[in-house]
């Protein structure tokens, strides 16, 4: 009985070596752009196996490899109702409906995975990537969770959940799982710049720095991160640093020579003059973006917002008392623009100018009682003033109407001095 056993199985192994031998023949005329011969090979060999569940399987992956998409979910359909049994099957037929769109379809295709072998930890994996395309957060998170709670050293669930908490703007969770990724597989080299994005949405643009560094070292993707890196140190106001990645990054390029084509379509037009500014001050590029905003004020003097960006140019670049002429003329046509109070009160006290700094502090109050940023900064810049008394301080720099916590803040007080 052994040696018969033996003998039926010789049969079975070479049909498989030679489906093997065809699916490959048929993969490379394919890659090879030899059409009709993958189409005819795939038909011989399909026709051949139409009723043995496991080669239609493969086959259905084969056809939606070379583009037979619609074929491939009715192949692996027809291998499920031969044998529903496998839970292999369930789950590449999940994979190609998500690939196709089909999520709700592909949720259910991972669920029947899972009824089947209930630790296939990529279909979990994957099951909550779709509940993710289909808005179902909540859902997708515990399932992330549960395949960590069964695969502890399974990096890609990591990297996913800290997607999920990016796309939630949970920047700390998005860190915790990133970082748990990289300790899992530190040649996740994506994950270096997904952290230093993570790192610069939270202000931390030190950090945001050595991940984009690291990043350089391992990703290919240098264009995004040059981008990034310049991003970083110019928040950190390091422009030299900046302008150098910026011009190792061709993000932009062709962004800016649109608009660069597009004011020479139009020199007149004082909006694309403004855009044009706008991008080179994006990129640093301080003396070009002042002469377009020069240009576009030559056209119409008469438009705030292009006075306000060109302040925040000579501000950055420490011409100080050009910015605030900027500032001054911003708010000169339209008084109301708290943004250009706020800046040009930082100017003056840049300057040392604290008094001008407090009057025009108090104007944001007045037009954004809310602005909790000015009420605290007035509360440092009255430090400077001889005849302020501490109650004046404090009481300024509260917000207005709200009494419970001026009395805290006023207890606070009292108790230190």
């Amino acid at each position: 009985m052994q040696q018969g056993e033996g003998k039926r199985s010789g049969p079975i192994i070479e049909q498989q070596l030679n489906i093997q031998q065809s699916i490959d023949k048929i993969l490379d005329d394919f890659s090879q752009n030899r059409l009709t011969q993958a189409e005819e090979l795939f038909q011989q060999v399909l026709d051949l196996v139409s009723d043995e569940p496991q080669f239609l399987n493969m086959l259905g992956v084969v056809a939606f490899q070379i583009g037979n998409k619609e074929q491939a979910l009715e192949i692996i359909a027809k291998a499920i109702v031969i044998n529903p049994n496998v839970a292999d099957y369930h789950y590449n037929l999940g994979n190609l409906q998500f690939q196709q769109g089909l999520f709700e379809e592909a949720v259910v295709s991972y669920e029947n995975t899972l009824e089947i072998n209930s630790e296939y930890v990529d279909a979990y994996n994957n099951q909550a990537l779709a509940l993710k395309e289909l808005g179902r957060l909540n859902e997708a998170e515990a399932i992330f969770k549960e395949v960590i709670s069964l695969n502890s050293l399974y990096a890609d669930a990591y990297v996913n959940l800290g997607l999920l908490y990016e796309d939630a703007s949970r920047w700390d969770d998005a860190i915790d799982s990133y970082k748990m990724s990289l300790y899992i597989n530190p040649g996740l080299d994506f994950v270096h710049l997904n952290l230093g994005n993570a790192y610069s949405k939270q202000g931390d643009f030190e950090s945001a720095i050595d991940c984009f560094t690291v990043a350089l070292s391992t990703s290919p993707d240098l264009d995004h991160i040059y981008f990034n890196l310049g991003n970083a140190y110019k928040e950190l106001e390091n422009y030299e640093l900046a302008v150098d990645c910026y011009q190792k990054s061709s993000i932009l390029s062709d962004a800016v020579l649109a608009l660069e084509t597009d004011v020479s379509d139009d020199p007149l037009d004082v909006n694309r003059h403004f855009n044009l500014a706008n991008m080179y001050a994006s990129l640093c590029r301080w003396d070009e973006a002042i002469s377009c905003f020069k240009k576009a004020l030559s056209i119409n003097p008469n438009i705030s917002e292009i006075h306000f960006n060109k302040g925040n140019v000579y501000k950055n670049i420490g011409a100080f008392e050009s910015a605030i002429a900027s500032y001054q003329m911003s708010i000169d046509l339209d008084p109301n623009v708290g943004r250009a109070h706020h800046n040009l009160a930082n100017t003056f006290q840049a300057l040392g100018r604290m008094e001008e700094a407090i009057n025009s502090f108090r104007t944001v109050i007045s037009i954004s009682p809310d602005n909790a940023k000015a009420h605290s900064v007035l509360v440092f810049l009255h430090t400077f003033i001889a005849d302020i008394t501490g109650e004046i301080m404090l009481k300024e720099a509260r917000h207005w109407n709200d009494l419970h916590s001026y009395k805290d803040i006023m207890t606070g007080y009292q108790n230190t001095h």
